[in-house]
């Protein structure tokens, strides 16, 4: 767990289908059997992919972003995953999944409720969200594979990226949302923008980091907020973006 945790600015939901073995979150190992959740909240520590020794398994992922709900399939074998679907589900402002999230939060904003209450409203409202996901795969076609598509899988990246002022963002995540392999991430990201992934996050972080340091936040500061280990490290960055002297604050 030491060195294979992850933590990443938004919500997922684990549904374990089939299959047994473990599932590491905050610290703990808990058993993962068929029909086990988990409700992984923005920055909690989790397991980062799987470990080689994960027995053979099937795990419904579901990630959050804004109003979108992006849906995988993933099969482990060998201490491999594999994504069942090609590309994403995506359900773009879900019903269903806006009540679970409405209750997830209110479940962390109300922390004395009642646990049993709480656990029974999120699970209605996540036995409906699964319902909405089976019947999109089931009478609707499932994924629609084009241009389209990509391009809507796309733009919801680069809005999320945006929020995030790039921080935490690399082609590795962002591939693994999209449901796409690194190498076809990056091509189909610079076909339809014309720029690279990377230089989308820099030019991200660099209109974050001129709206936080002319706002008063200091270097280190801003260089935390960016997620950069060090404040030397944001420097040297810094200094081969910045375009001109009046970025530097006074």
């Amino acid at each position: 767990m030491s060195s294979h945790t992850d933590r990443h600015p938004h919500r997922e939901i684990l549904v374990a289908l089939r299959g047994q073995g473990f599932y590491g979150f905050q610290g703990r190992l808990f058993p993962c059997p068929p029909g086990t959740v988990f409700l992984l909240d923005v920055f909690e520590p989790h397991d980062s992919h799987y470990s080689a020794y994960s027995p053979p398994a099937v795990h419904l992922w579901i990630r959050v972003i804004r109003d979108i709900f992006w849906v995988h399939f993933s099969a482990l074998e060998g201490g491999r995953e594999r994504n069942l679907l090609e590309g994403s589900l995506i359900l773009n402002r879900p019903s269903s999944g806006l009540l679970l999230r409405n209750l997830w939060d209110r479940a962390k904003a109300e922390p004395a409720a009642d646990p049993a209450l709480v656990h029974a409203k999120l699970g209605a409202a996540l036995l409906l969200l699964l319902a909405e996901i089976h019947d999109r795969l089931a009478y609707e076609g499932g994924v629609t594979a084009g241009k389209s598509t990509e391009e809507g899988v796309l733009r919801a990246l680069m809005r999320h990226v945006a929020d995030q002022g790039g921080a935490g963002m690399d082609v590795r995540y962002l591939a693994r949302l999209a449901g796409y392999s690194e190498y076809y991430f990056m091509r189909l990201f610079k076909q339809h923008t014309g720029q690279t992934v990377h230089q989308y996050i820099d030019a991200c972080r660099l209109r974050r980091a001129r709206e936080l340091m002319r706002s008063g936040v200091s270097l280190k500061e801003t260089s935390a907020r960016l997620g950069f280990a060090h404040a030397s490290s944001f420097s040297r960055w810094w200094s081969s973006h910045r375009t001109n002297k009046e970025d530097y604050p006074s």
